[in-house]
């Protein structure tokens, strides 16, 4: 998929930056395929409302590896995409909820206190 260079500078944007902590915030930083593994990439569902994401509907937080796989040729180019981005959305939902209720440990406090 060829990419416009709008894409490339927002992608690169404080904005987007910014769009990504709060997307990750929502499961504190874990992957939404690999709850275990800490979330390090944004993932488009649609980009239909391209600079105006809405985390649980456009945007999902993934682990490099659960990334990598969404964009693997079975689930990104084949009918199958629109239902891995429908699971992709209710595990959001899911681990959202999850994370919520599960309080953060006191060494990610105080790790967070100094940083």
């Amino acid at each position: 998929m060829s990419r416009s260079p709008q894409y490339y500078v927002y992608i690169n944007s404080d904005e987007w930056r910014e769009k990504c902590k709060r997307c990750h915030g929502l499961t504190k930083h874990h992957c939404v395929v690999f709850p275990w593994a800490k979330s390090r990439n944004v993932h488009h569902l649609t980009y239909r409302n391209f600079q105006k994401e809405i985390p649980l509907c456009d945007t999902v937080p993934l682990s490099k590896f659960a990334h990598w796989i969404i964009h693997l040729w079975i689930f990104w180019k084949t009918p199958l995409r629109p239902w891995v981005n429908f699971l992709l959305r209710l595990l959001l939902i899911f681990w959202a909820v999850i994370w919520f209720f599960i309080p953060v440990s006191r060494h990610n406090k105080r790790h967070k206190k100094y940083a």
